[in-house]
């Protein structure tokens, strides 16, 4: 049982990073798109094969750039912090750690006093 639960959740993660990169594709069409809508409105704004690639390779810089800022900034790593606090799990493990780190700092003190 074990065994199918972790390879549940191992395909779930790599479902998720999959969709990260589907939702960055299609940031990126969607400019094209915008772009190419654009000249209704009369922008004269080239749009061979050639202008799209580029148009897509921009936009697509441009999302990595955000992302980049964002993770520059803290913002992605206090939404993680956040996001992580809710699971009961993660409570668990934290309790654990902070008990270990007292235990040890009373084995530190107990080994400066013998010194």
């Amino acid at each position: 049982m074990n065994f199918f639960v972790t390879l549940l959740s191992f395909i779930k993660m790599y479902i998720k990073r999959a969709v990260t990169y589907a939702s960055m594709f299609q940031i990126c069409m969607v400019g094209f798109l915008v772009l190419a809508k654009l000249k209704d409105y009369g922008l004269n704004i080239p749009m061979s094969y050639g202008w799209g690639v580029l148009y897509f390779f921009i936009s697509f810089i441009a999302v990595v750039l955000i992302g980049y800022i964002d993770t520059k900034l803290g913002i992605f790593k206090e939404q993680n912090r956040i996001e992580y606090k809710e699971f009961p799990q993660i409570q668990e493990i934290l309790k654990e750690v902070k008990a270990s780190s007292e235990r040890l700092e009373k084995i530190e003190k107990k080994l400066s006093e013998v010194k």
